[in-house]
């Protein structure tokens, strides 16, 4: 790529910045071994949370749109996986990590208003109903783990009340054992781990800087408590 190109994407294309998700991402070009390439800096007065694979999908969205638009390595979609492309996509992923791909900045921010709005919810009674069965809970301990792609969230869940829902009898320990069990074997535990979490999730996936509901995963690993003790660990 040249550097008048580069120039262009730039000052033209992208006129000195990147808005995404309540932060600033700011391109600087730069010569490296007499090499010009992108540098990236990064406003974020609202301290928004973030982690390295959006932004990185962003910048590279943004690289794409500028390369189809000026036809430069011609039209074709990077994320395709058809032959035909091949040499247009490796060409294109080259120039991306030589040239794009520099970011100046922290890497994955935790940030405290992200910790702030998941505390929030900790020790907050909540009823949700599964399969006819009531639970009145609360979530007392979580921790979230990132990793490139994904995010685990682990939480320990304090079950106050359970009970039939059609009849409202109360389900006893050995009997909420043997649902949770009967769960775990068919697979079916991840829906109610998802239910049960569903308030934490909901602030995680509200920041797109900080996951991509399309190409991440989260997924939510839970041990329950009932009666003071260990039902079922993660």
């Amino acid at each position: 790529m040249s550097d008048k190109l580069l120039e262009l994407y730039v000052k033209k294309f992208l006129d000195g910045k990147i808005e995404f998700g309540g932060i600033t991402l700011i391109p600087n070009l730069v010569k490296i071994d007499d090499e010009l390439m992108v540098e990236w800096d990064m406003e974020n007065p609202n301290d928004v949370p973030y982690t390295m694979f959006p932004i990185e999908e962003r910048v590279k969205d943004s690289f794409f749109e500028f390369c189809s638009v000026t036809g430069f390595i011609g039209q074709f979609f990077y994320s395709s996986g058809e032959r035909r492309y091949a040499k247009e996509r490796n060409e294109f992923y080259k120039i991306f990590k030589e040239k794009i791909k520099n970011f100046k900045f922290k890497q994955d921010y935790f940030s405290p208003k992200l910790k702030n709005e998941l505390d929030s919810q900790l020790n907050k009674v909540k009823r949700v109903s599964y399969l006819n069965i009531e639970f009145v809970y609360e979530i007392t301990y979580y921790d979230l783990k990132m990793y490139h792609d994904e995010f685990e969230l682990f939480c320990e869940v304090d079950i106050l009340e359970a009970h039939m829902s059609s009849s409202g009898k109360d389900v006893s320990w050995n009997d909420l054992q043997s649902f949770l069990d009967n769960l775990a074997r068919k697979g079916d535990i991840i829906d109610l781990n998802d239910i049960m979490t569903d308030s934490l999730d909901r602030i995680i996936v509200s920041y797109p800087t900080f996951i991509d509901r399309v190409n991440m995963y989260l997924s939510n690993g839970v041990t329950y408590l009932y009666n003071g003790g260990v039902i079922m660990d993660k």
